[in-house]
């Protein structure tokens, strides 16, 4: 959709447009995404395959997870060699998950863009457009991975029941995210933070 040009007005003088219109929506930030996700993908598996050969023992939870599917390999069948590698590689691989689900989205947790966003040169701030803060950053980083932070709080003994909380707020995070489609461009987690996502050198 052609945005209305409000580099004048029908008298002439300058006329600035509305904020909603300075906003990052849907498209841009999608593309963000998905650089972050191969980097943090890129990131998960180096470690991972750095825990195997470190051959890094996991227990708990984590080692539930991997007796379940386990579990599946022996009733379809699958040969042990292969439920061997899958054992070897998984408990790396889902330290690695949980490390980098937390800690990597703490970079704009911290400065306010992702790696993502730095390359298309967008970054959060107030929903007015004035600069963030780290106190805000972080505020919206506590919200936007809530579903992280819980599943890591859920591996403590006695904690585990905020393993389905933390899945529940990630289906409505995620489901929020589509609310960028709107012509307010927020997606619910800016919307409780007080947030929005902007050009660079739309920020004052």
């Amino acid at each position: 959709m052609q945005q209305p040009d409000y580099s004048t007005n029908p008298f002439g003088a300058p006329s600035t447009p509305p904020i909603e219109y300075l906003r990052i929506g849907f498209g841009k930030r999608f593309v963000a995404f998905f650089i972050d996700g191969l980097i943090s993908l890129t990131v998960m598996l180096g470690i991972g395959l750095v825990l195997r050969a470190m051959d890094v023992t996991v227990g708990g939870p984590i080692q539930e997870q991997i007796d379940e599917v386990l579990e599946l390999y022996n009733i379809f069948g699958i040969d042990s060699s292969v439920q061997d590698l899958v054992q070897s590689l998984m408990g790396g691989l889902i330290l690695a998950s949980l490390a980098v689900s937390v800690l990597f989205p703490l970079i704009e947790g911290l400065t306010g863009a992702s790696p993502g966003k730095r390359i298309l040169r967008i970054i959060v701030a107030h929903q007015d457009g004035k600069a963030g803060n780290v106190a805000l950053y972080l505020k919206r980083y506590g919200i936007k991975n809530l579903s992280a932070l819980l599943q890591v709080v859920s591996l403590l003994p006695a904690l585990g029941i905020f393993e389905g909380i933390g899945s529940l707020a990630s289906i409505v995070i995620f489901l929020g995210c589509f609310a960028t489609l709107s012509t307010a461009r927020l997606a619910l987690h800016d919307l409780i933070a007080q947030t929005a996502v902007f050009d660079i050198q739309d920020v004052h």
